[in-house]
């Protein structure tokens, strides 16, 4: 059986802590795409601790960062998702969506002018982003 196989048994198995240990850097798209399924399944826990240990095992992964920000924004966890959010600037500036969503978590934190200047910097970046511009009249 393969690593890639082990990793899947033991998420599949519930065994999150067991399957990360096992994964290393060769595992960090692996791990993003099984995230990205816990995501969808609104398991946002799970989601949060797999994109850590991608971050972790590659610390410039800018999607790991900004789905980690997802992940925590939709736990309640704005401050920490701000956080991941900004790394993922830091790798890539022009990232509109982790612009967006940093604006919504600040939004979230009664940060209102924080929260529109990352909306006008992702409007900067994608102007025809109806989504961003609601989201911005309404601070």
């Amino acid at each position: 059986m393969s690593k890639k196989q082990k990793i899947n048994k033991l998420i599949s198995k519930g065994k999150i802590e067991e399957a990360l240990e096992l994964a290393n850097v060769e595992d960090t798209k692996l791990l993003f795409e099984i995230g990205v399924l816990f995501g969808k399944k609104e398991k946002h826990n799970i989601a949060e601790k797999i994109f850590s240990r991608a971050v972790q095992l590659d610390p410039n992964f800018v999607k790991a960062w900004y789905n980690k920000g997802t992940a925590l924004a939709n736990l309640g966890k704005y401050d920490e998702a701000v956080k991941c959010f900004d790394k993922a600037i830091e790798i890539n500036p022009k990232y509109a969506e982790a612009w967006y969503n940093k604006g919504v978590a600040l939004g979230n934190l009664g940060k209102h002018d924080e929260a529109l200047k990352s909306y006008e910097r992702a409007i900067e970046i994608n102007p025809n982003d109806a989504e961003v511009w609601y989201n911005k009249e309404l601070h």
